[in-house]
């Protein structure tokens, strides 16, 4: 049974922070975060009659794929992350973005498997100026 607290914090997003309306499509991009947090949003997303696009992101993936990555793999993936996030992708418009990030940690502070923050630049060379200028 899931947690009530999970169905309201959906309702609340789907209906009245995005005010999400029948027809309207709605991307929704969730790093690490409980999925059954997701799997409510997306009951609520279709309850309000529109369409959900999903991102699922686990920052541990996403540390290992950086720390061995190139100059040019790192540009290939801003250039992806351009790419999904680009609102003139094959499926058109997008009307609403929910961005659920984990919740933050001091800066330097470690993470659950006693790993480290990624080097300076390497996450914003890849996606951080991605996400504010599109």
């Amino acid at each position: 049974m899931r947690d009530e607290r999970l169905n309201k914090l959906a309702d609340g997003l789907v209906n009245y922070s995005v005010h999400l309306e029948r027809g309207e499509k709605v991307f929704i991009e969730a790093t690490d975060v409980p999925e059954e947090l997701v799997c409510a949003l997306l009951e609520k997303v279709y309850a309000a009659g529109g369409i959900p696009y999903v991102k699922l992101c686990a920052n541990r993936v996403r540390r290992s794929l950086l720390m061995g990555a190139d100059r040019k793999s790192i540009q290939k993936l801003a250039e992806y992350e351009k790419f999904i996030m680009s609102p003139r992708r094959n499926f058109g418009r997008i009307s609403a973005r929910i961005f659920l990030p984990r919740s933050s940690r001091n800066k330097g502070q470690k993470d659950k498997v006693g790993h480290s923050p990624l080097p300076h630049g390497r996450h914003g060379a890849a996606f951080g100026n991605v996400h504010g200028k599109v």
